[in-house]
């Protein structure tokens, strides 16, 4: 009985805590996240606000996933010769187009502003008093946050596999932005509305 238990418990940490997270357990992490703050954080909110942000906890977990940010091996016993390394490998001159690492740089653009979209529209969705300013901040905020996740996953796992460049973060905000922008965009946009038609009574004269 203790065996199967103990044998229980392994496979339990395996699933929840895998060496490489695949997009199920993020996605898994995402919903648990999402259930644990919503009562504490967004209790006031509408059902359509509490939606995007259930949507944007799953978002953020894909992409985190996607970006090869969460990892637990090493996740105690960082190395100080990889972490060094990792600091060095970081691009920090945001004007540098190597910076993308590789070659298509349009592409990599297109790619990193596109990813970041969903984003831009699911924040104001889910907080109606939005606005560009703060939205600015909290874009800059999340590439900043991206990038820094990127890097301590390099450290953590004793490599610098992750490209970590101060250009990415910059256009991670810009894609949060663009997304904002369109869902402001698509608020403007007037509604037609059906007005009532208005029978006259059978046998009454006009």
């Amino acid at each position: 009985m203790q065996e199967s238990l103990i044998n229980l418990a392994i496979g339990a940490k395996e699933l929840l805590f895998p060496a490489q997270i695949g997009i199920a357990t993020a996605l898994f992490w995402g919903i648990v996240l999402s259930c644990v703050c919503m009562p504490l954080f967004f209790r006031k909110k509408e059902l359509a606000q509490k939606l995007s942000i259930a949507l944007l906890f799953l978002y953020v977990a894909a992409l985190l996933q996607t970006g090869q940010c969460l990892t637990f091996r090493s996740f105690l016993v960082p190395d100080a010769a990889t972490a060094a390394k990792a600091l060095k490998a970081a691009e920090w001159n945001p004007f540098l187009i190597s910076s993308f690492g590789v070659s298509d740089v349009l592409a990599t653009l297109l790619r990193d502003l596109l990813l970041f979209i969903p984003i831009g529209i699911l924040i104001p969705a889910a907080d109606s008093g939005m606005r560009l300013g703060k939205m600015l901040i909290v874009s800059l905020l999340g590439g900043i946050c991206l990038e820094s996740f990127q890097l301590i996953a390099n450290i953590l796992s004793r490599s610098a596999v992750r490209n970590v460049s101060i250009a990415e973060a910059i256009l991670s905000a810009a894609g949060c932005l663009t997304g904002y922008l369109i869902f402001e965009g698509l608020k403007k946009i007037p509604v037609p509305k059906h007005k009532a038609r208005h029978y006259a009574h059978p046998g009454k004269a006009f």
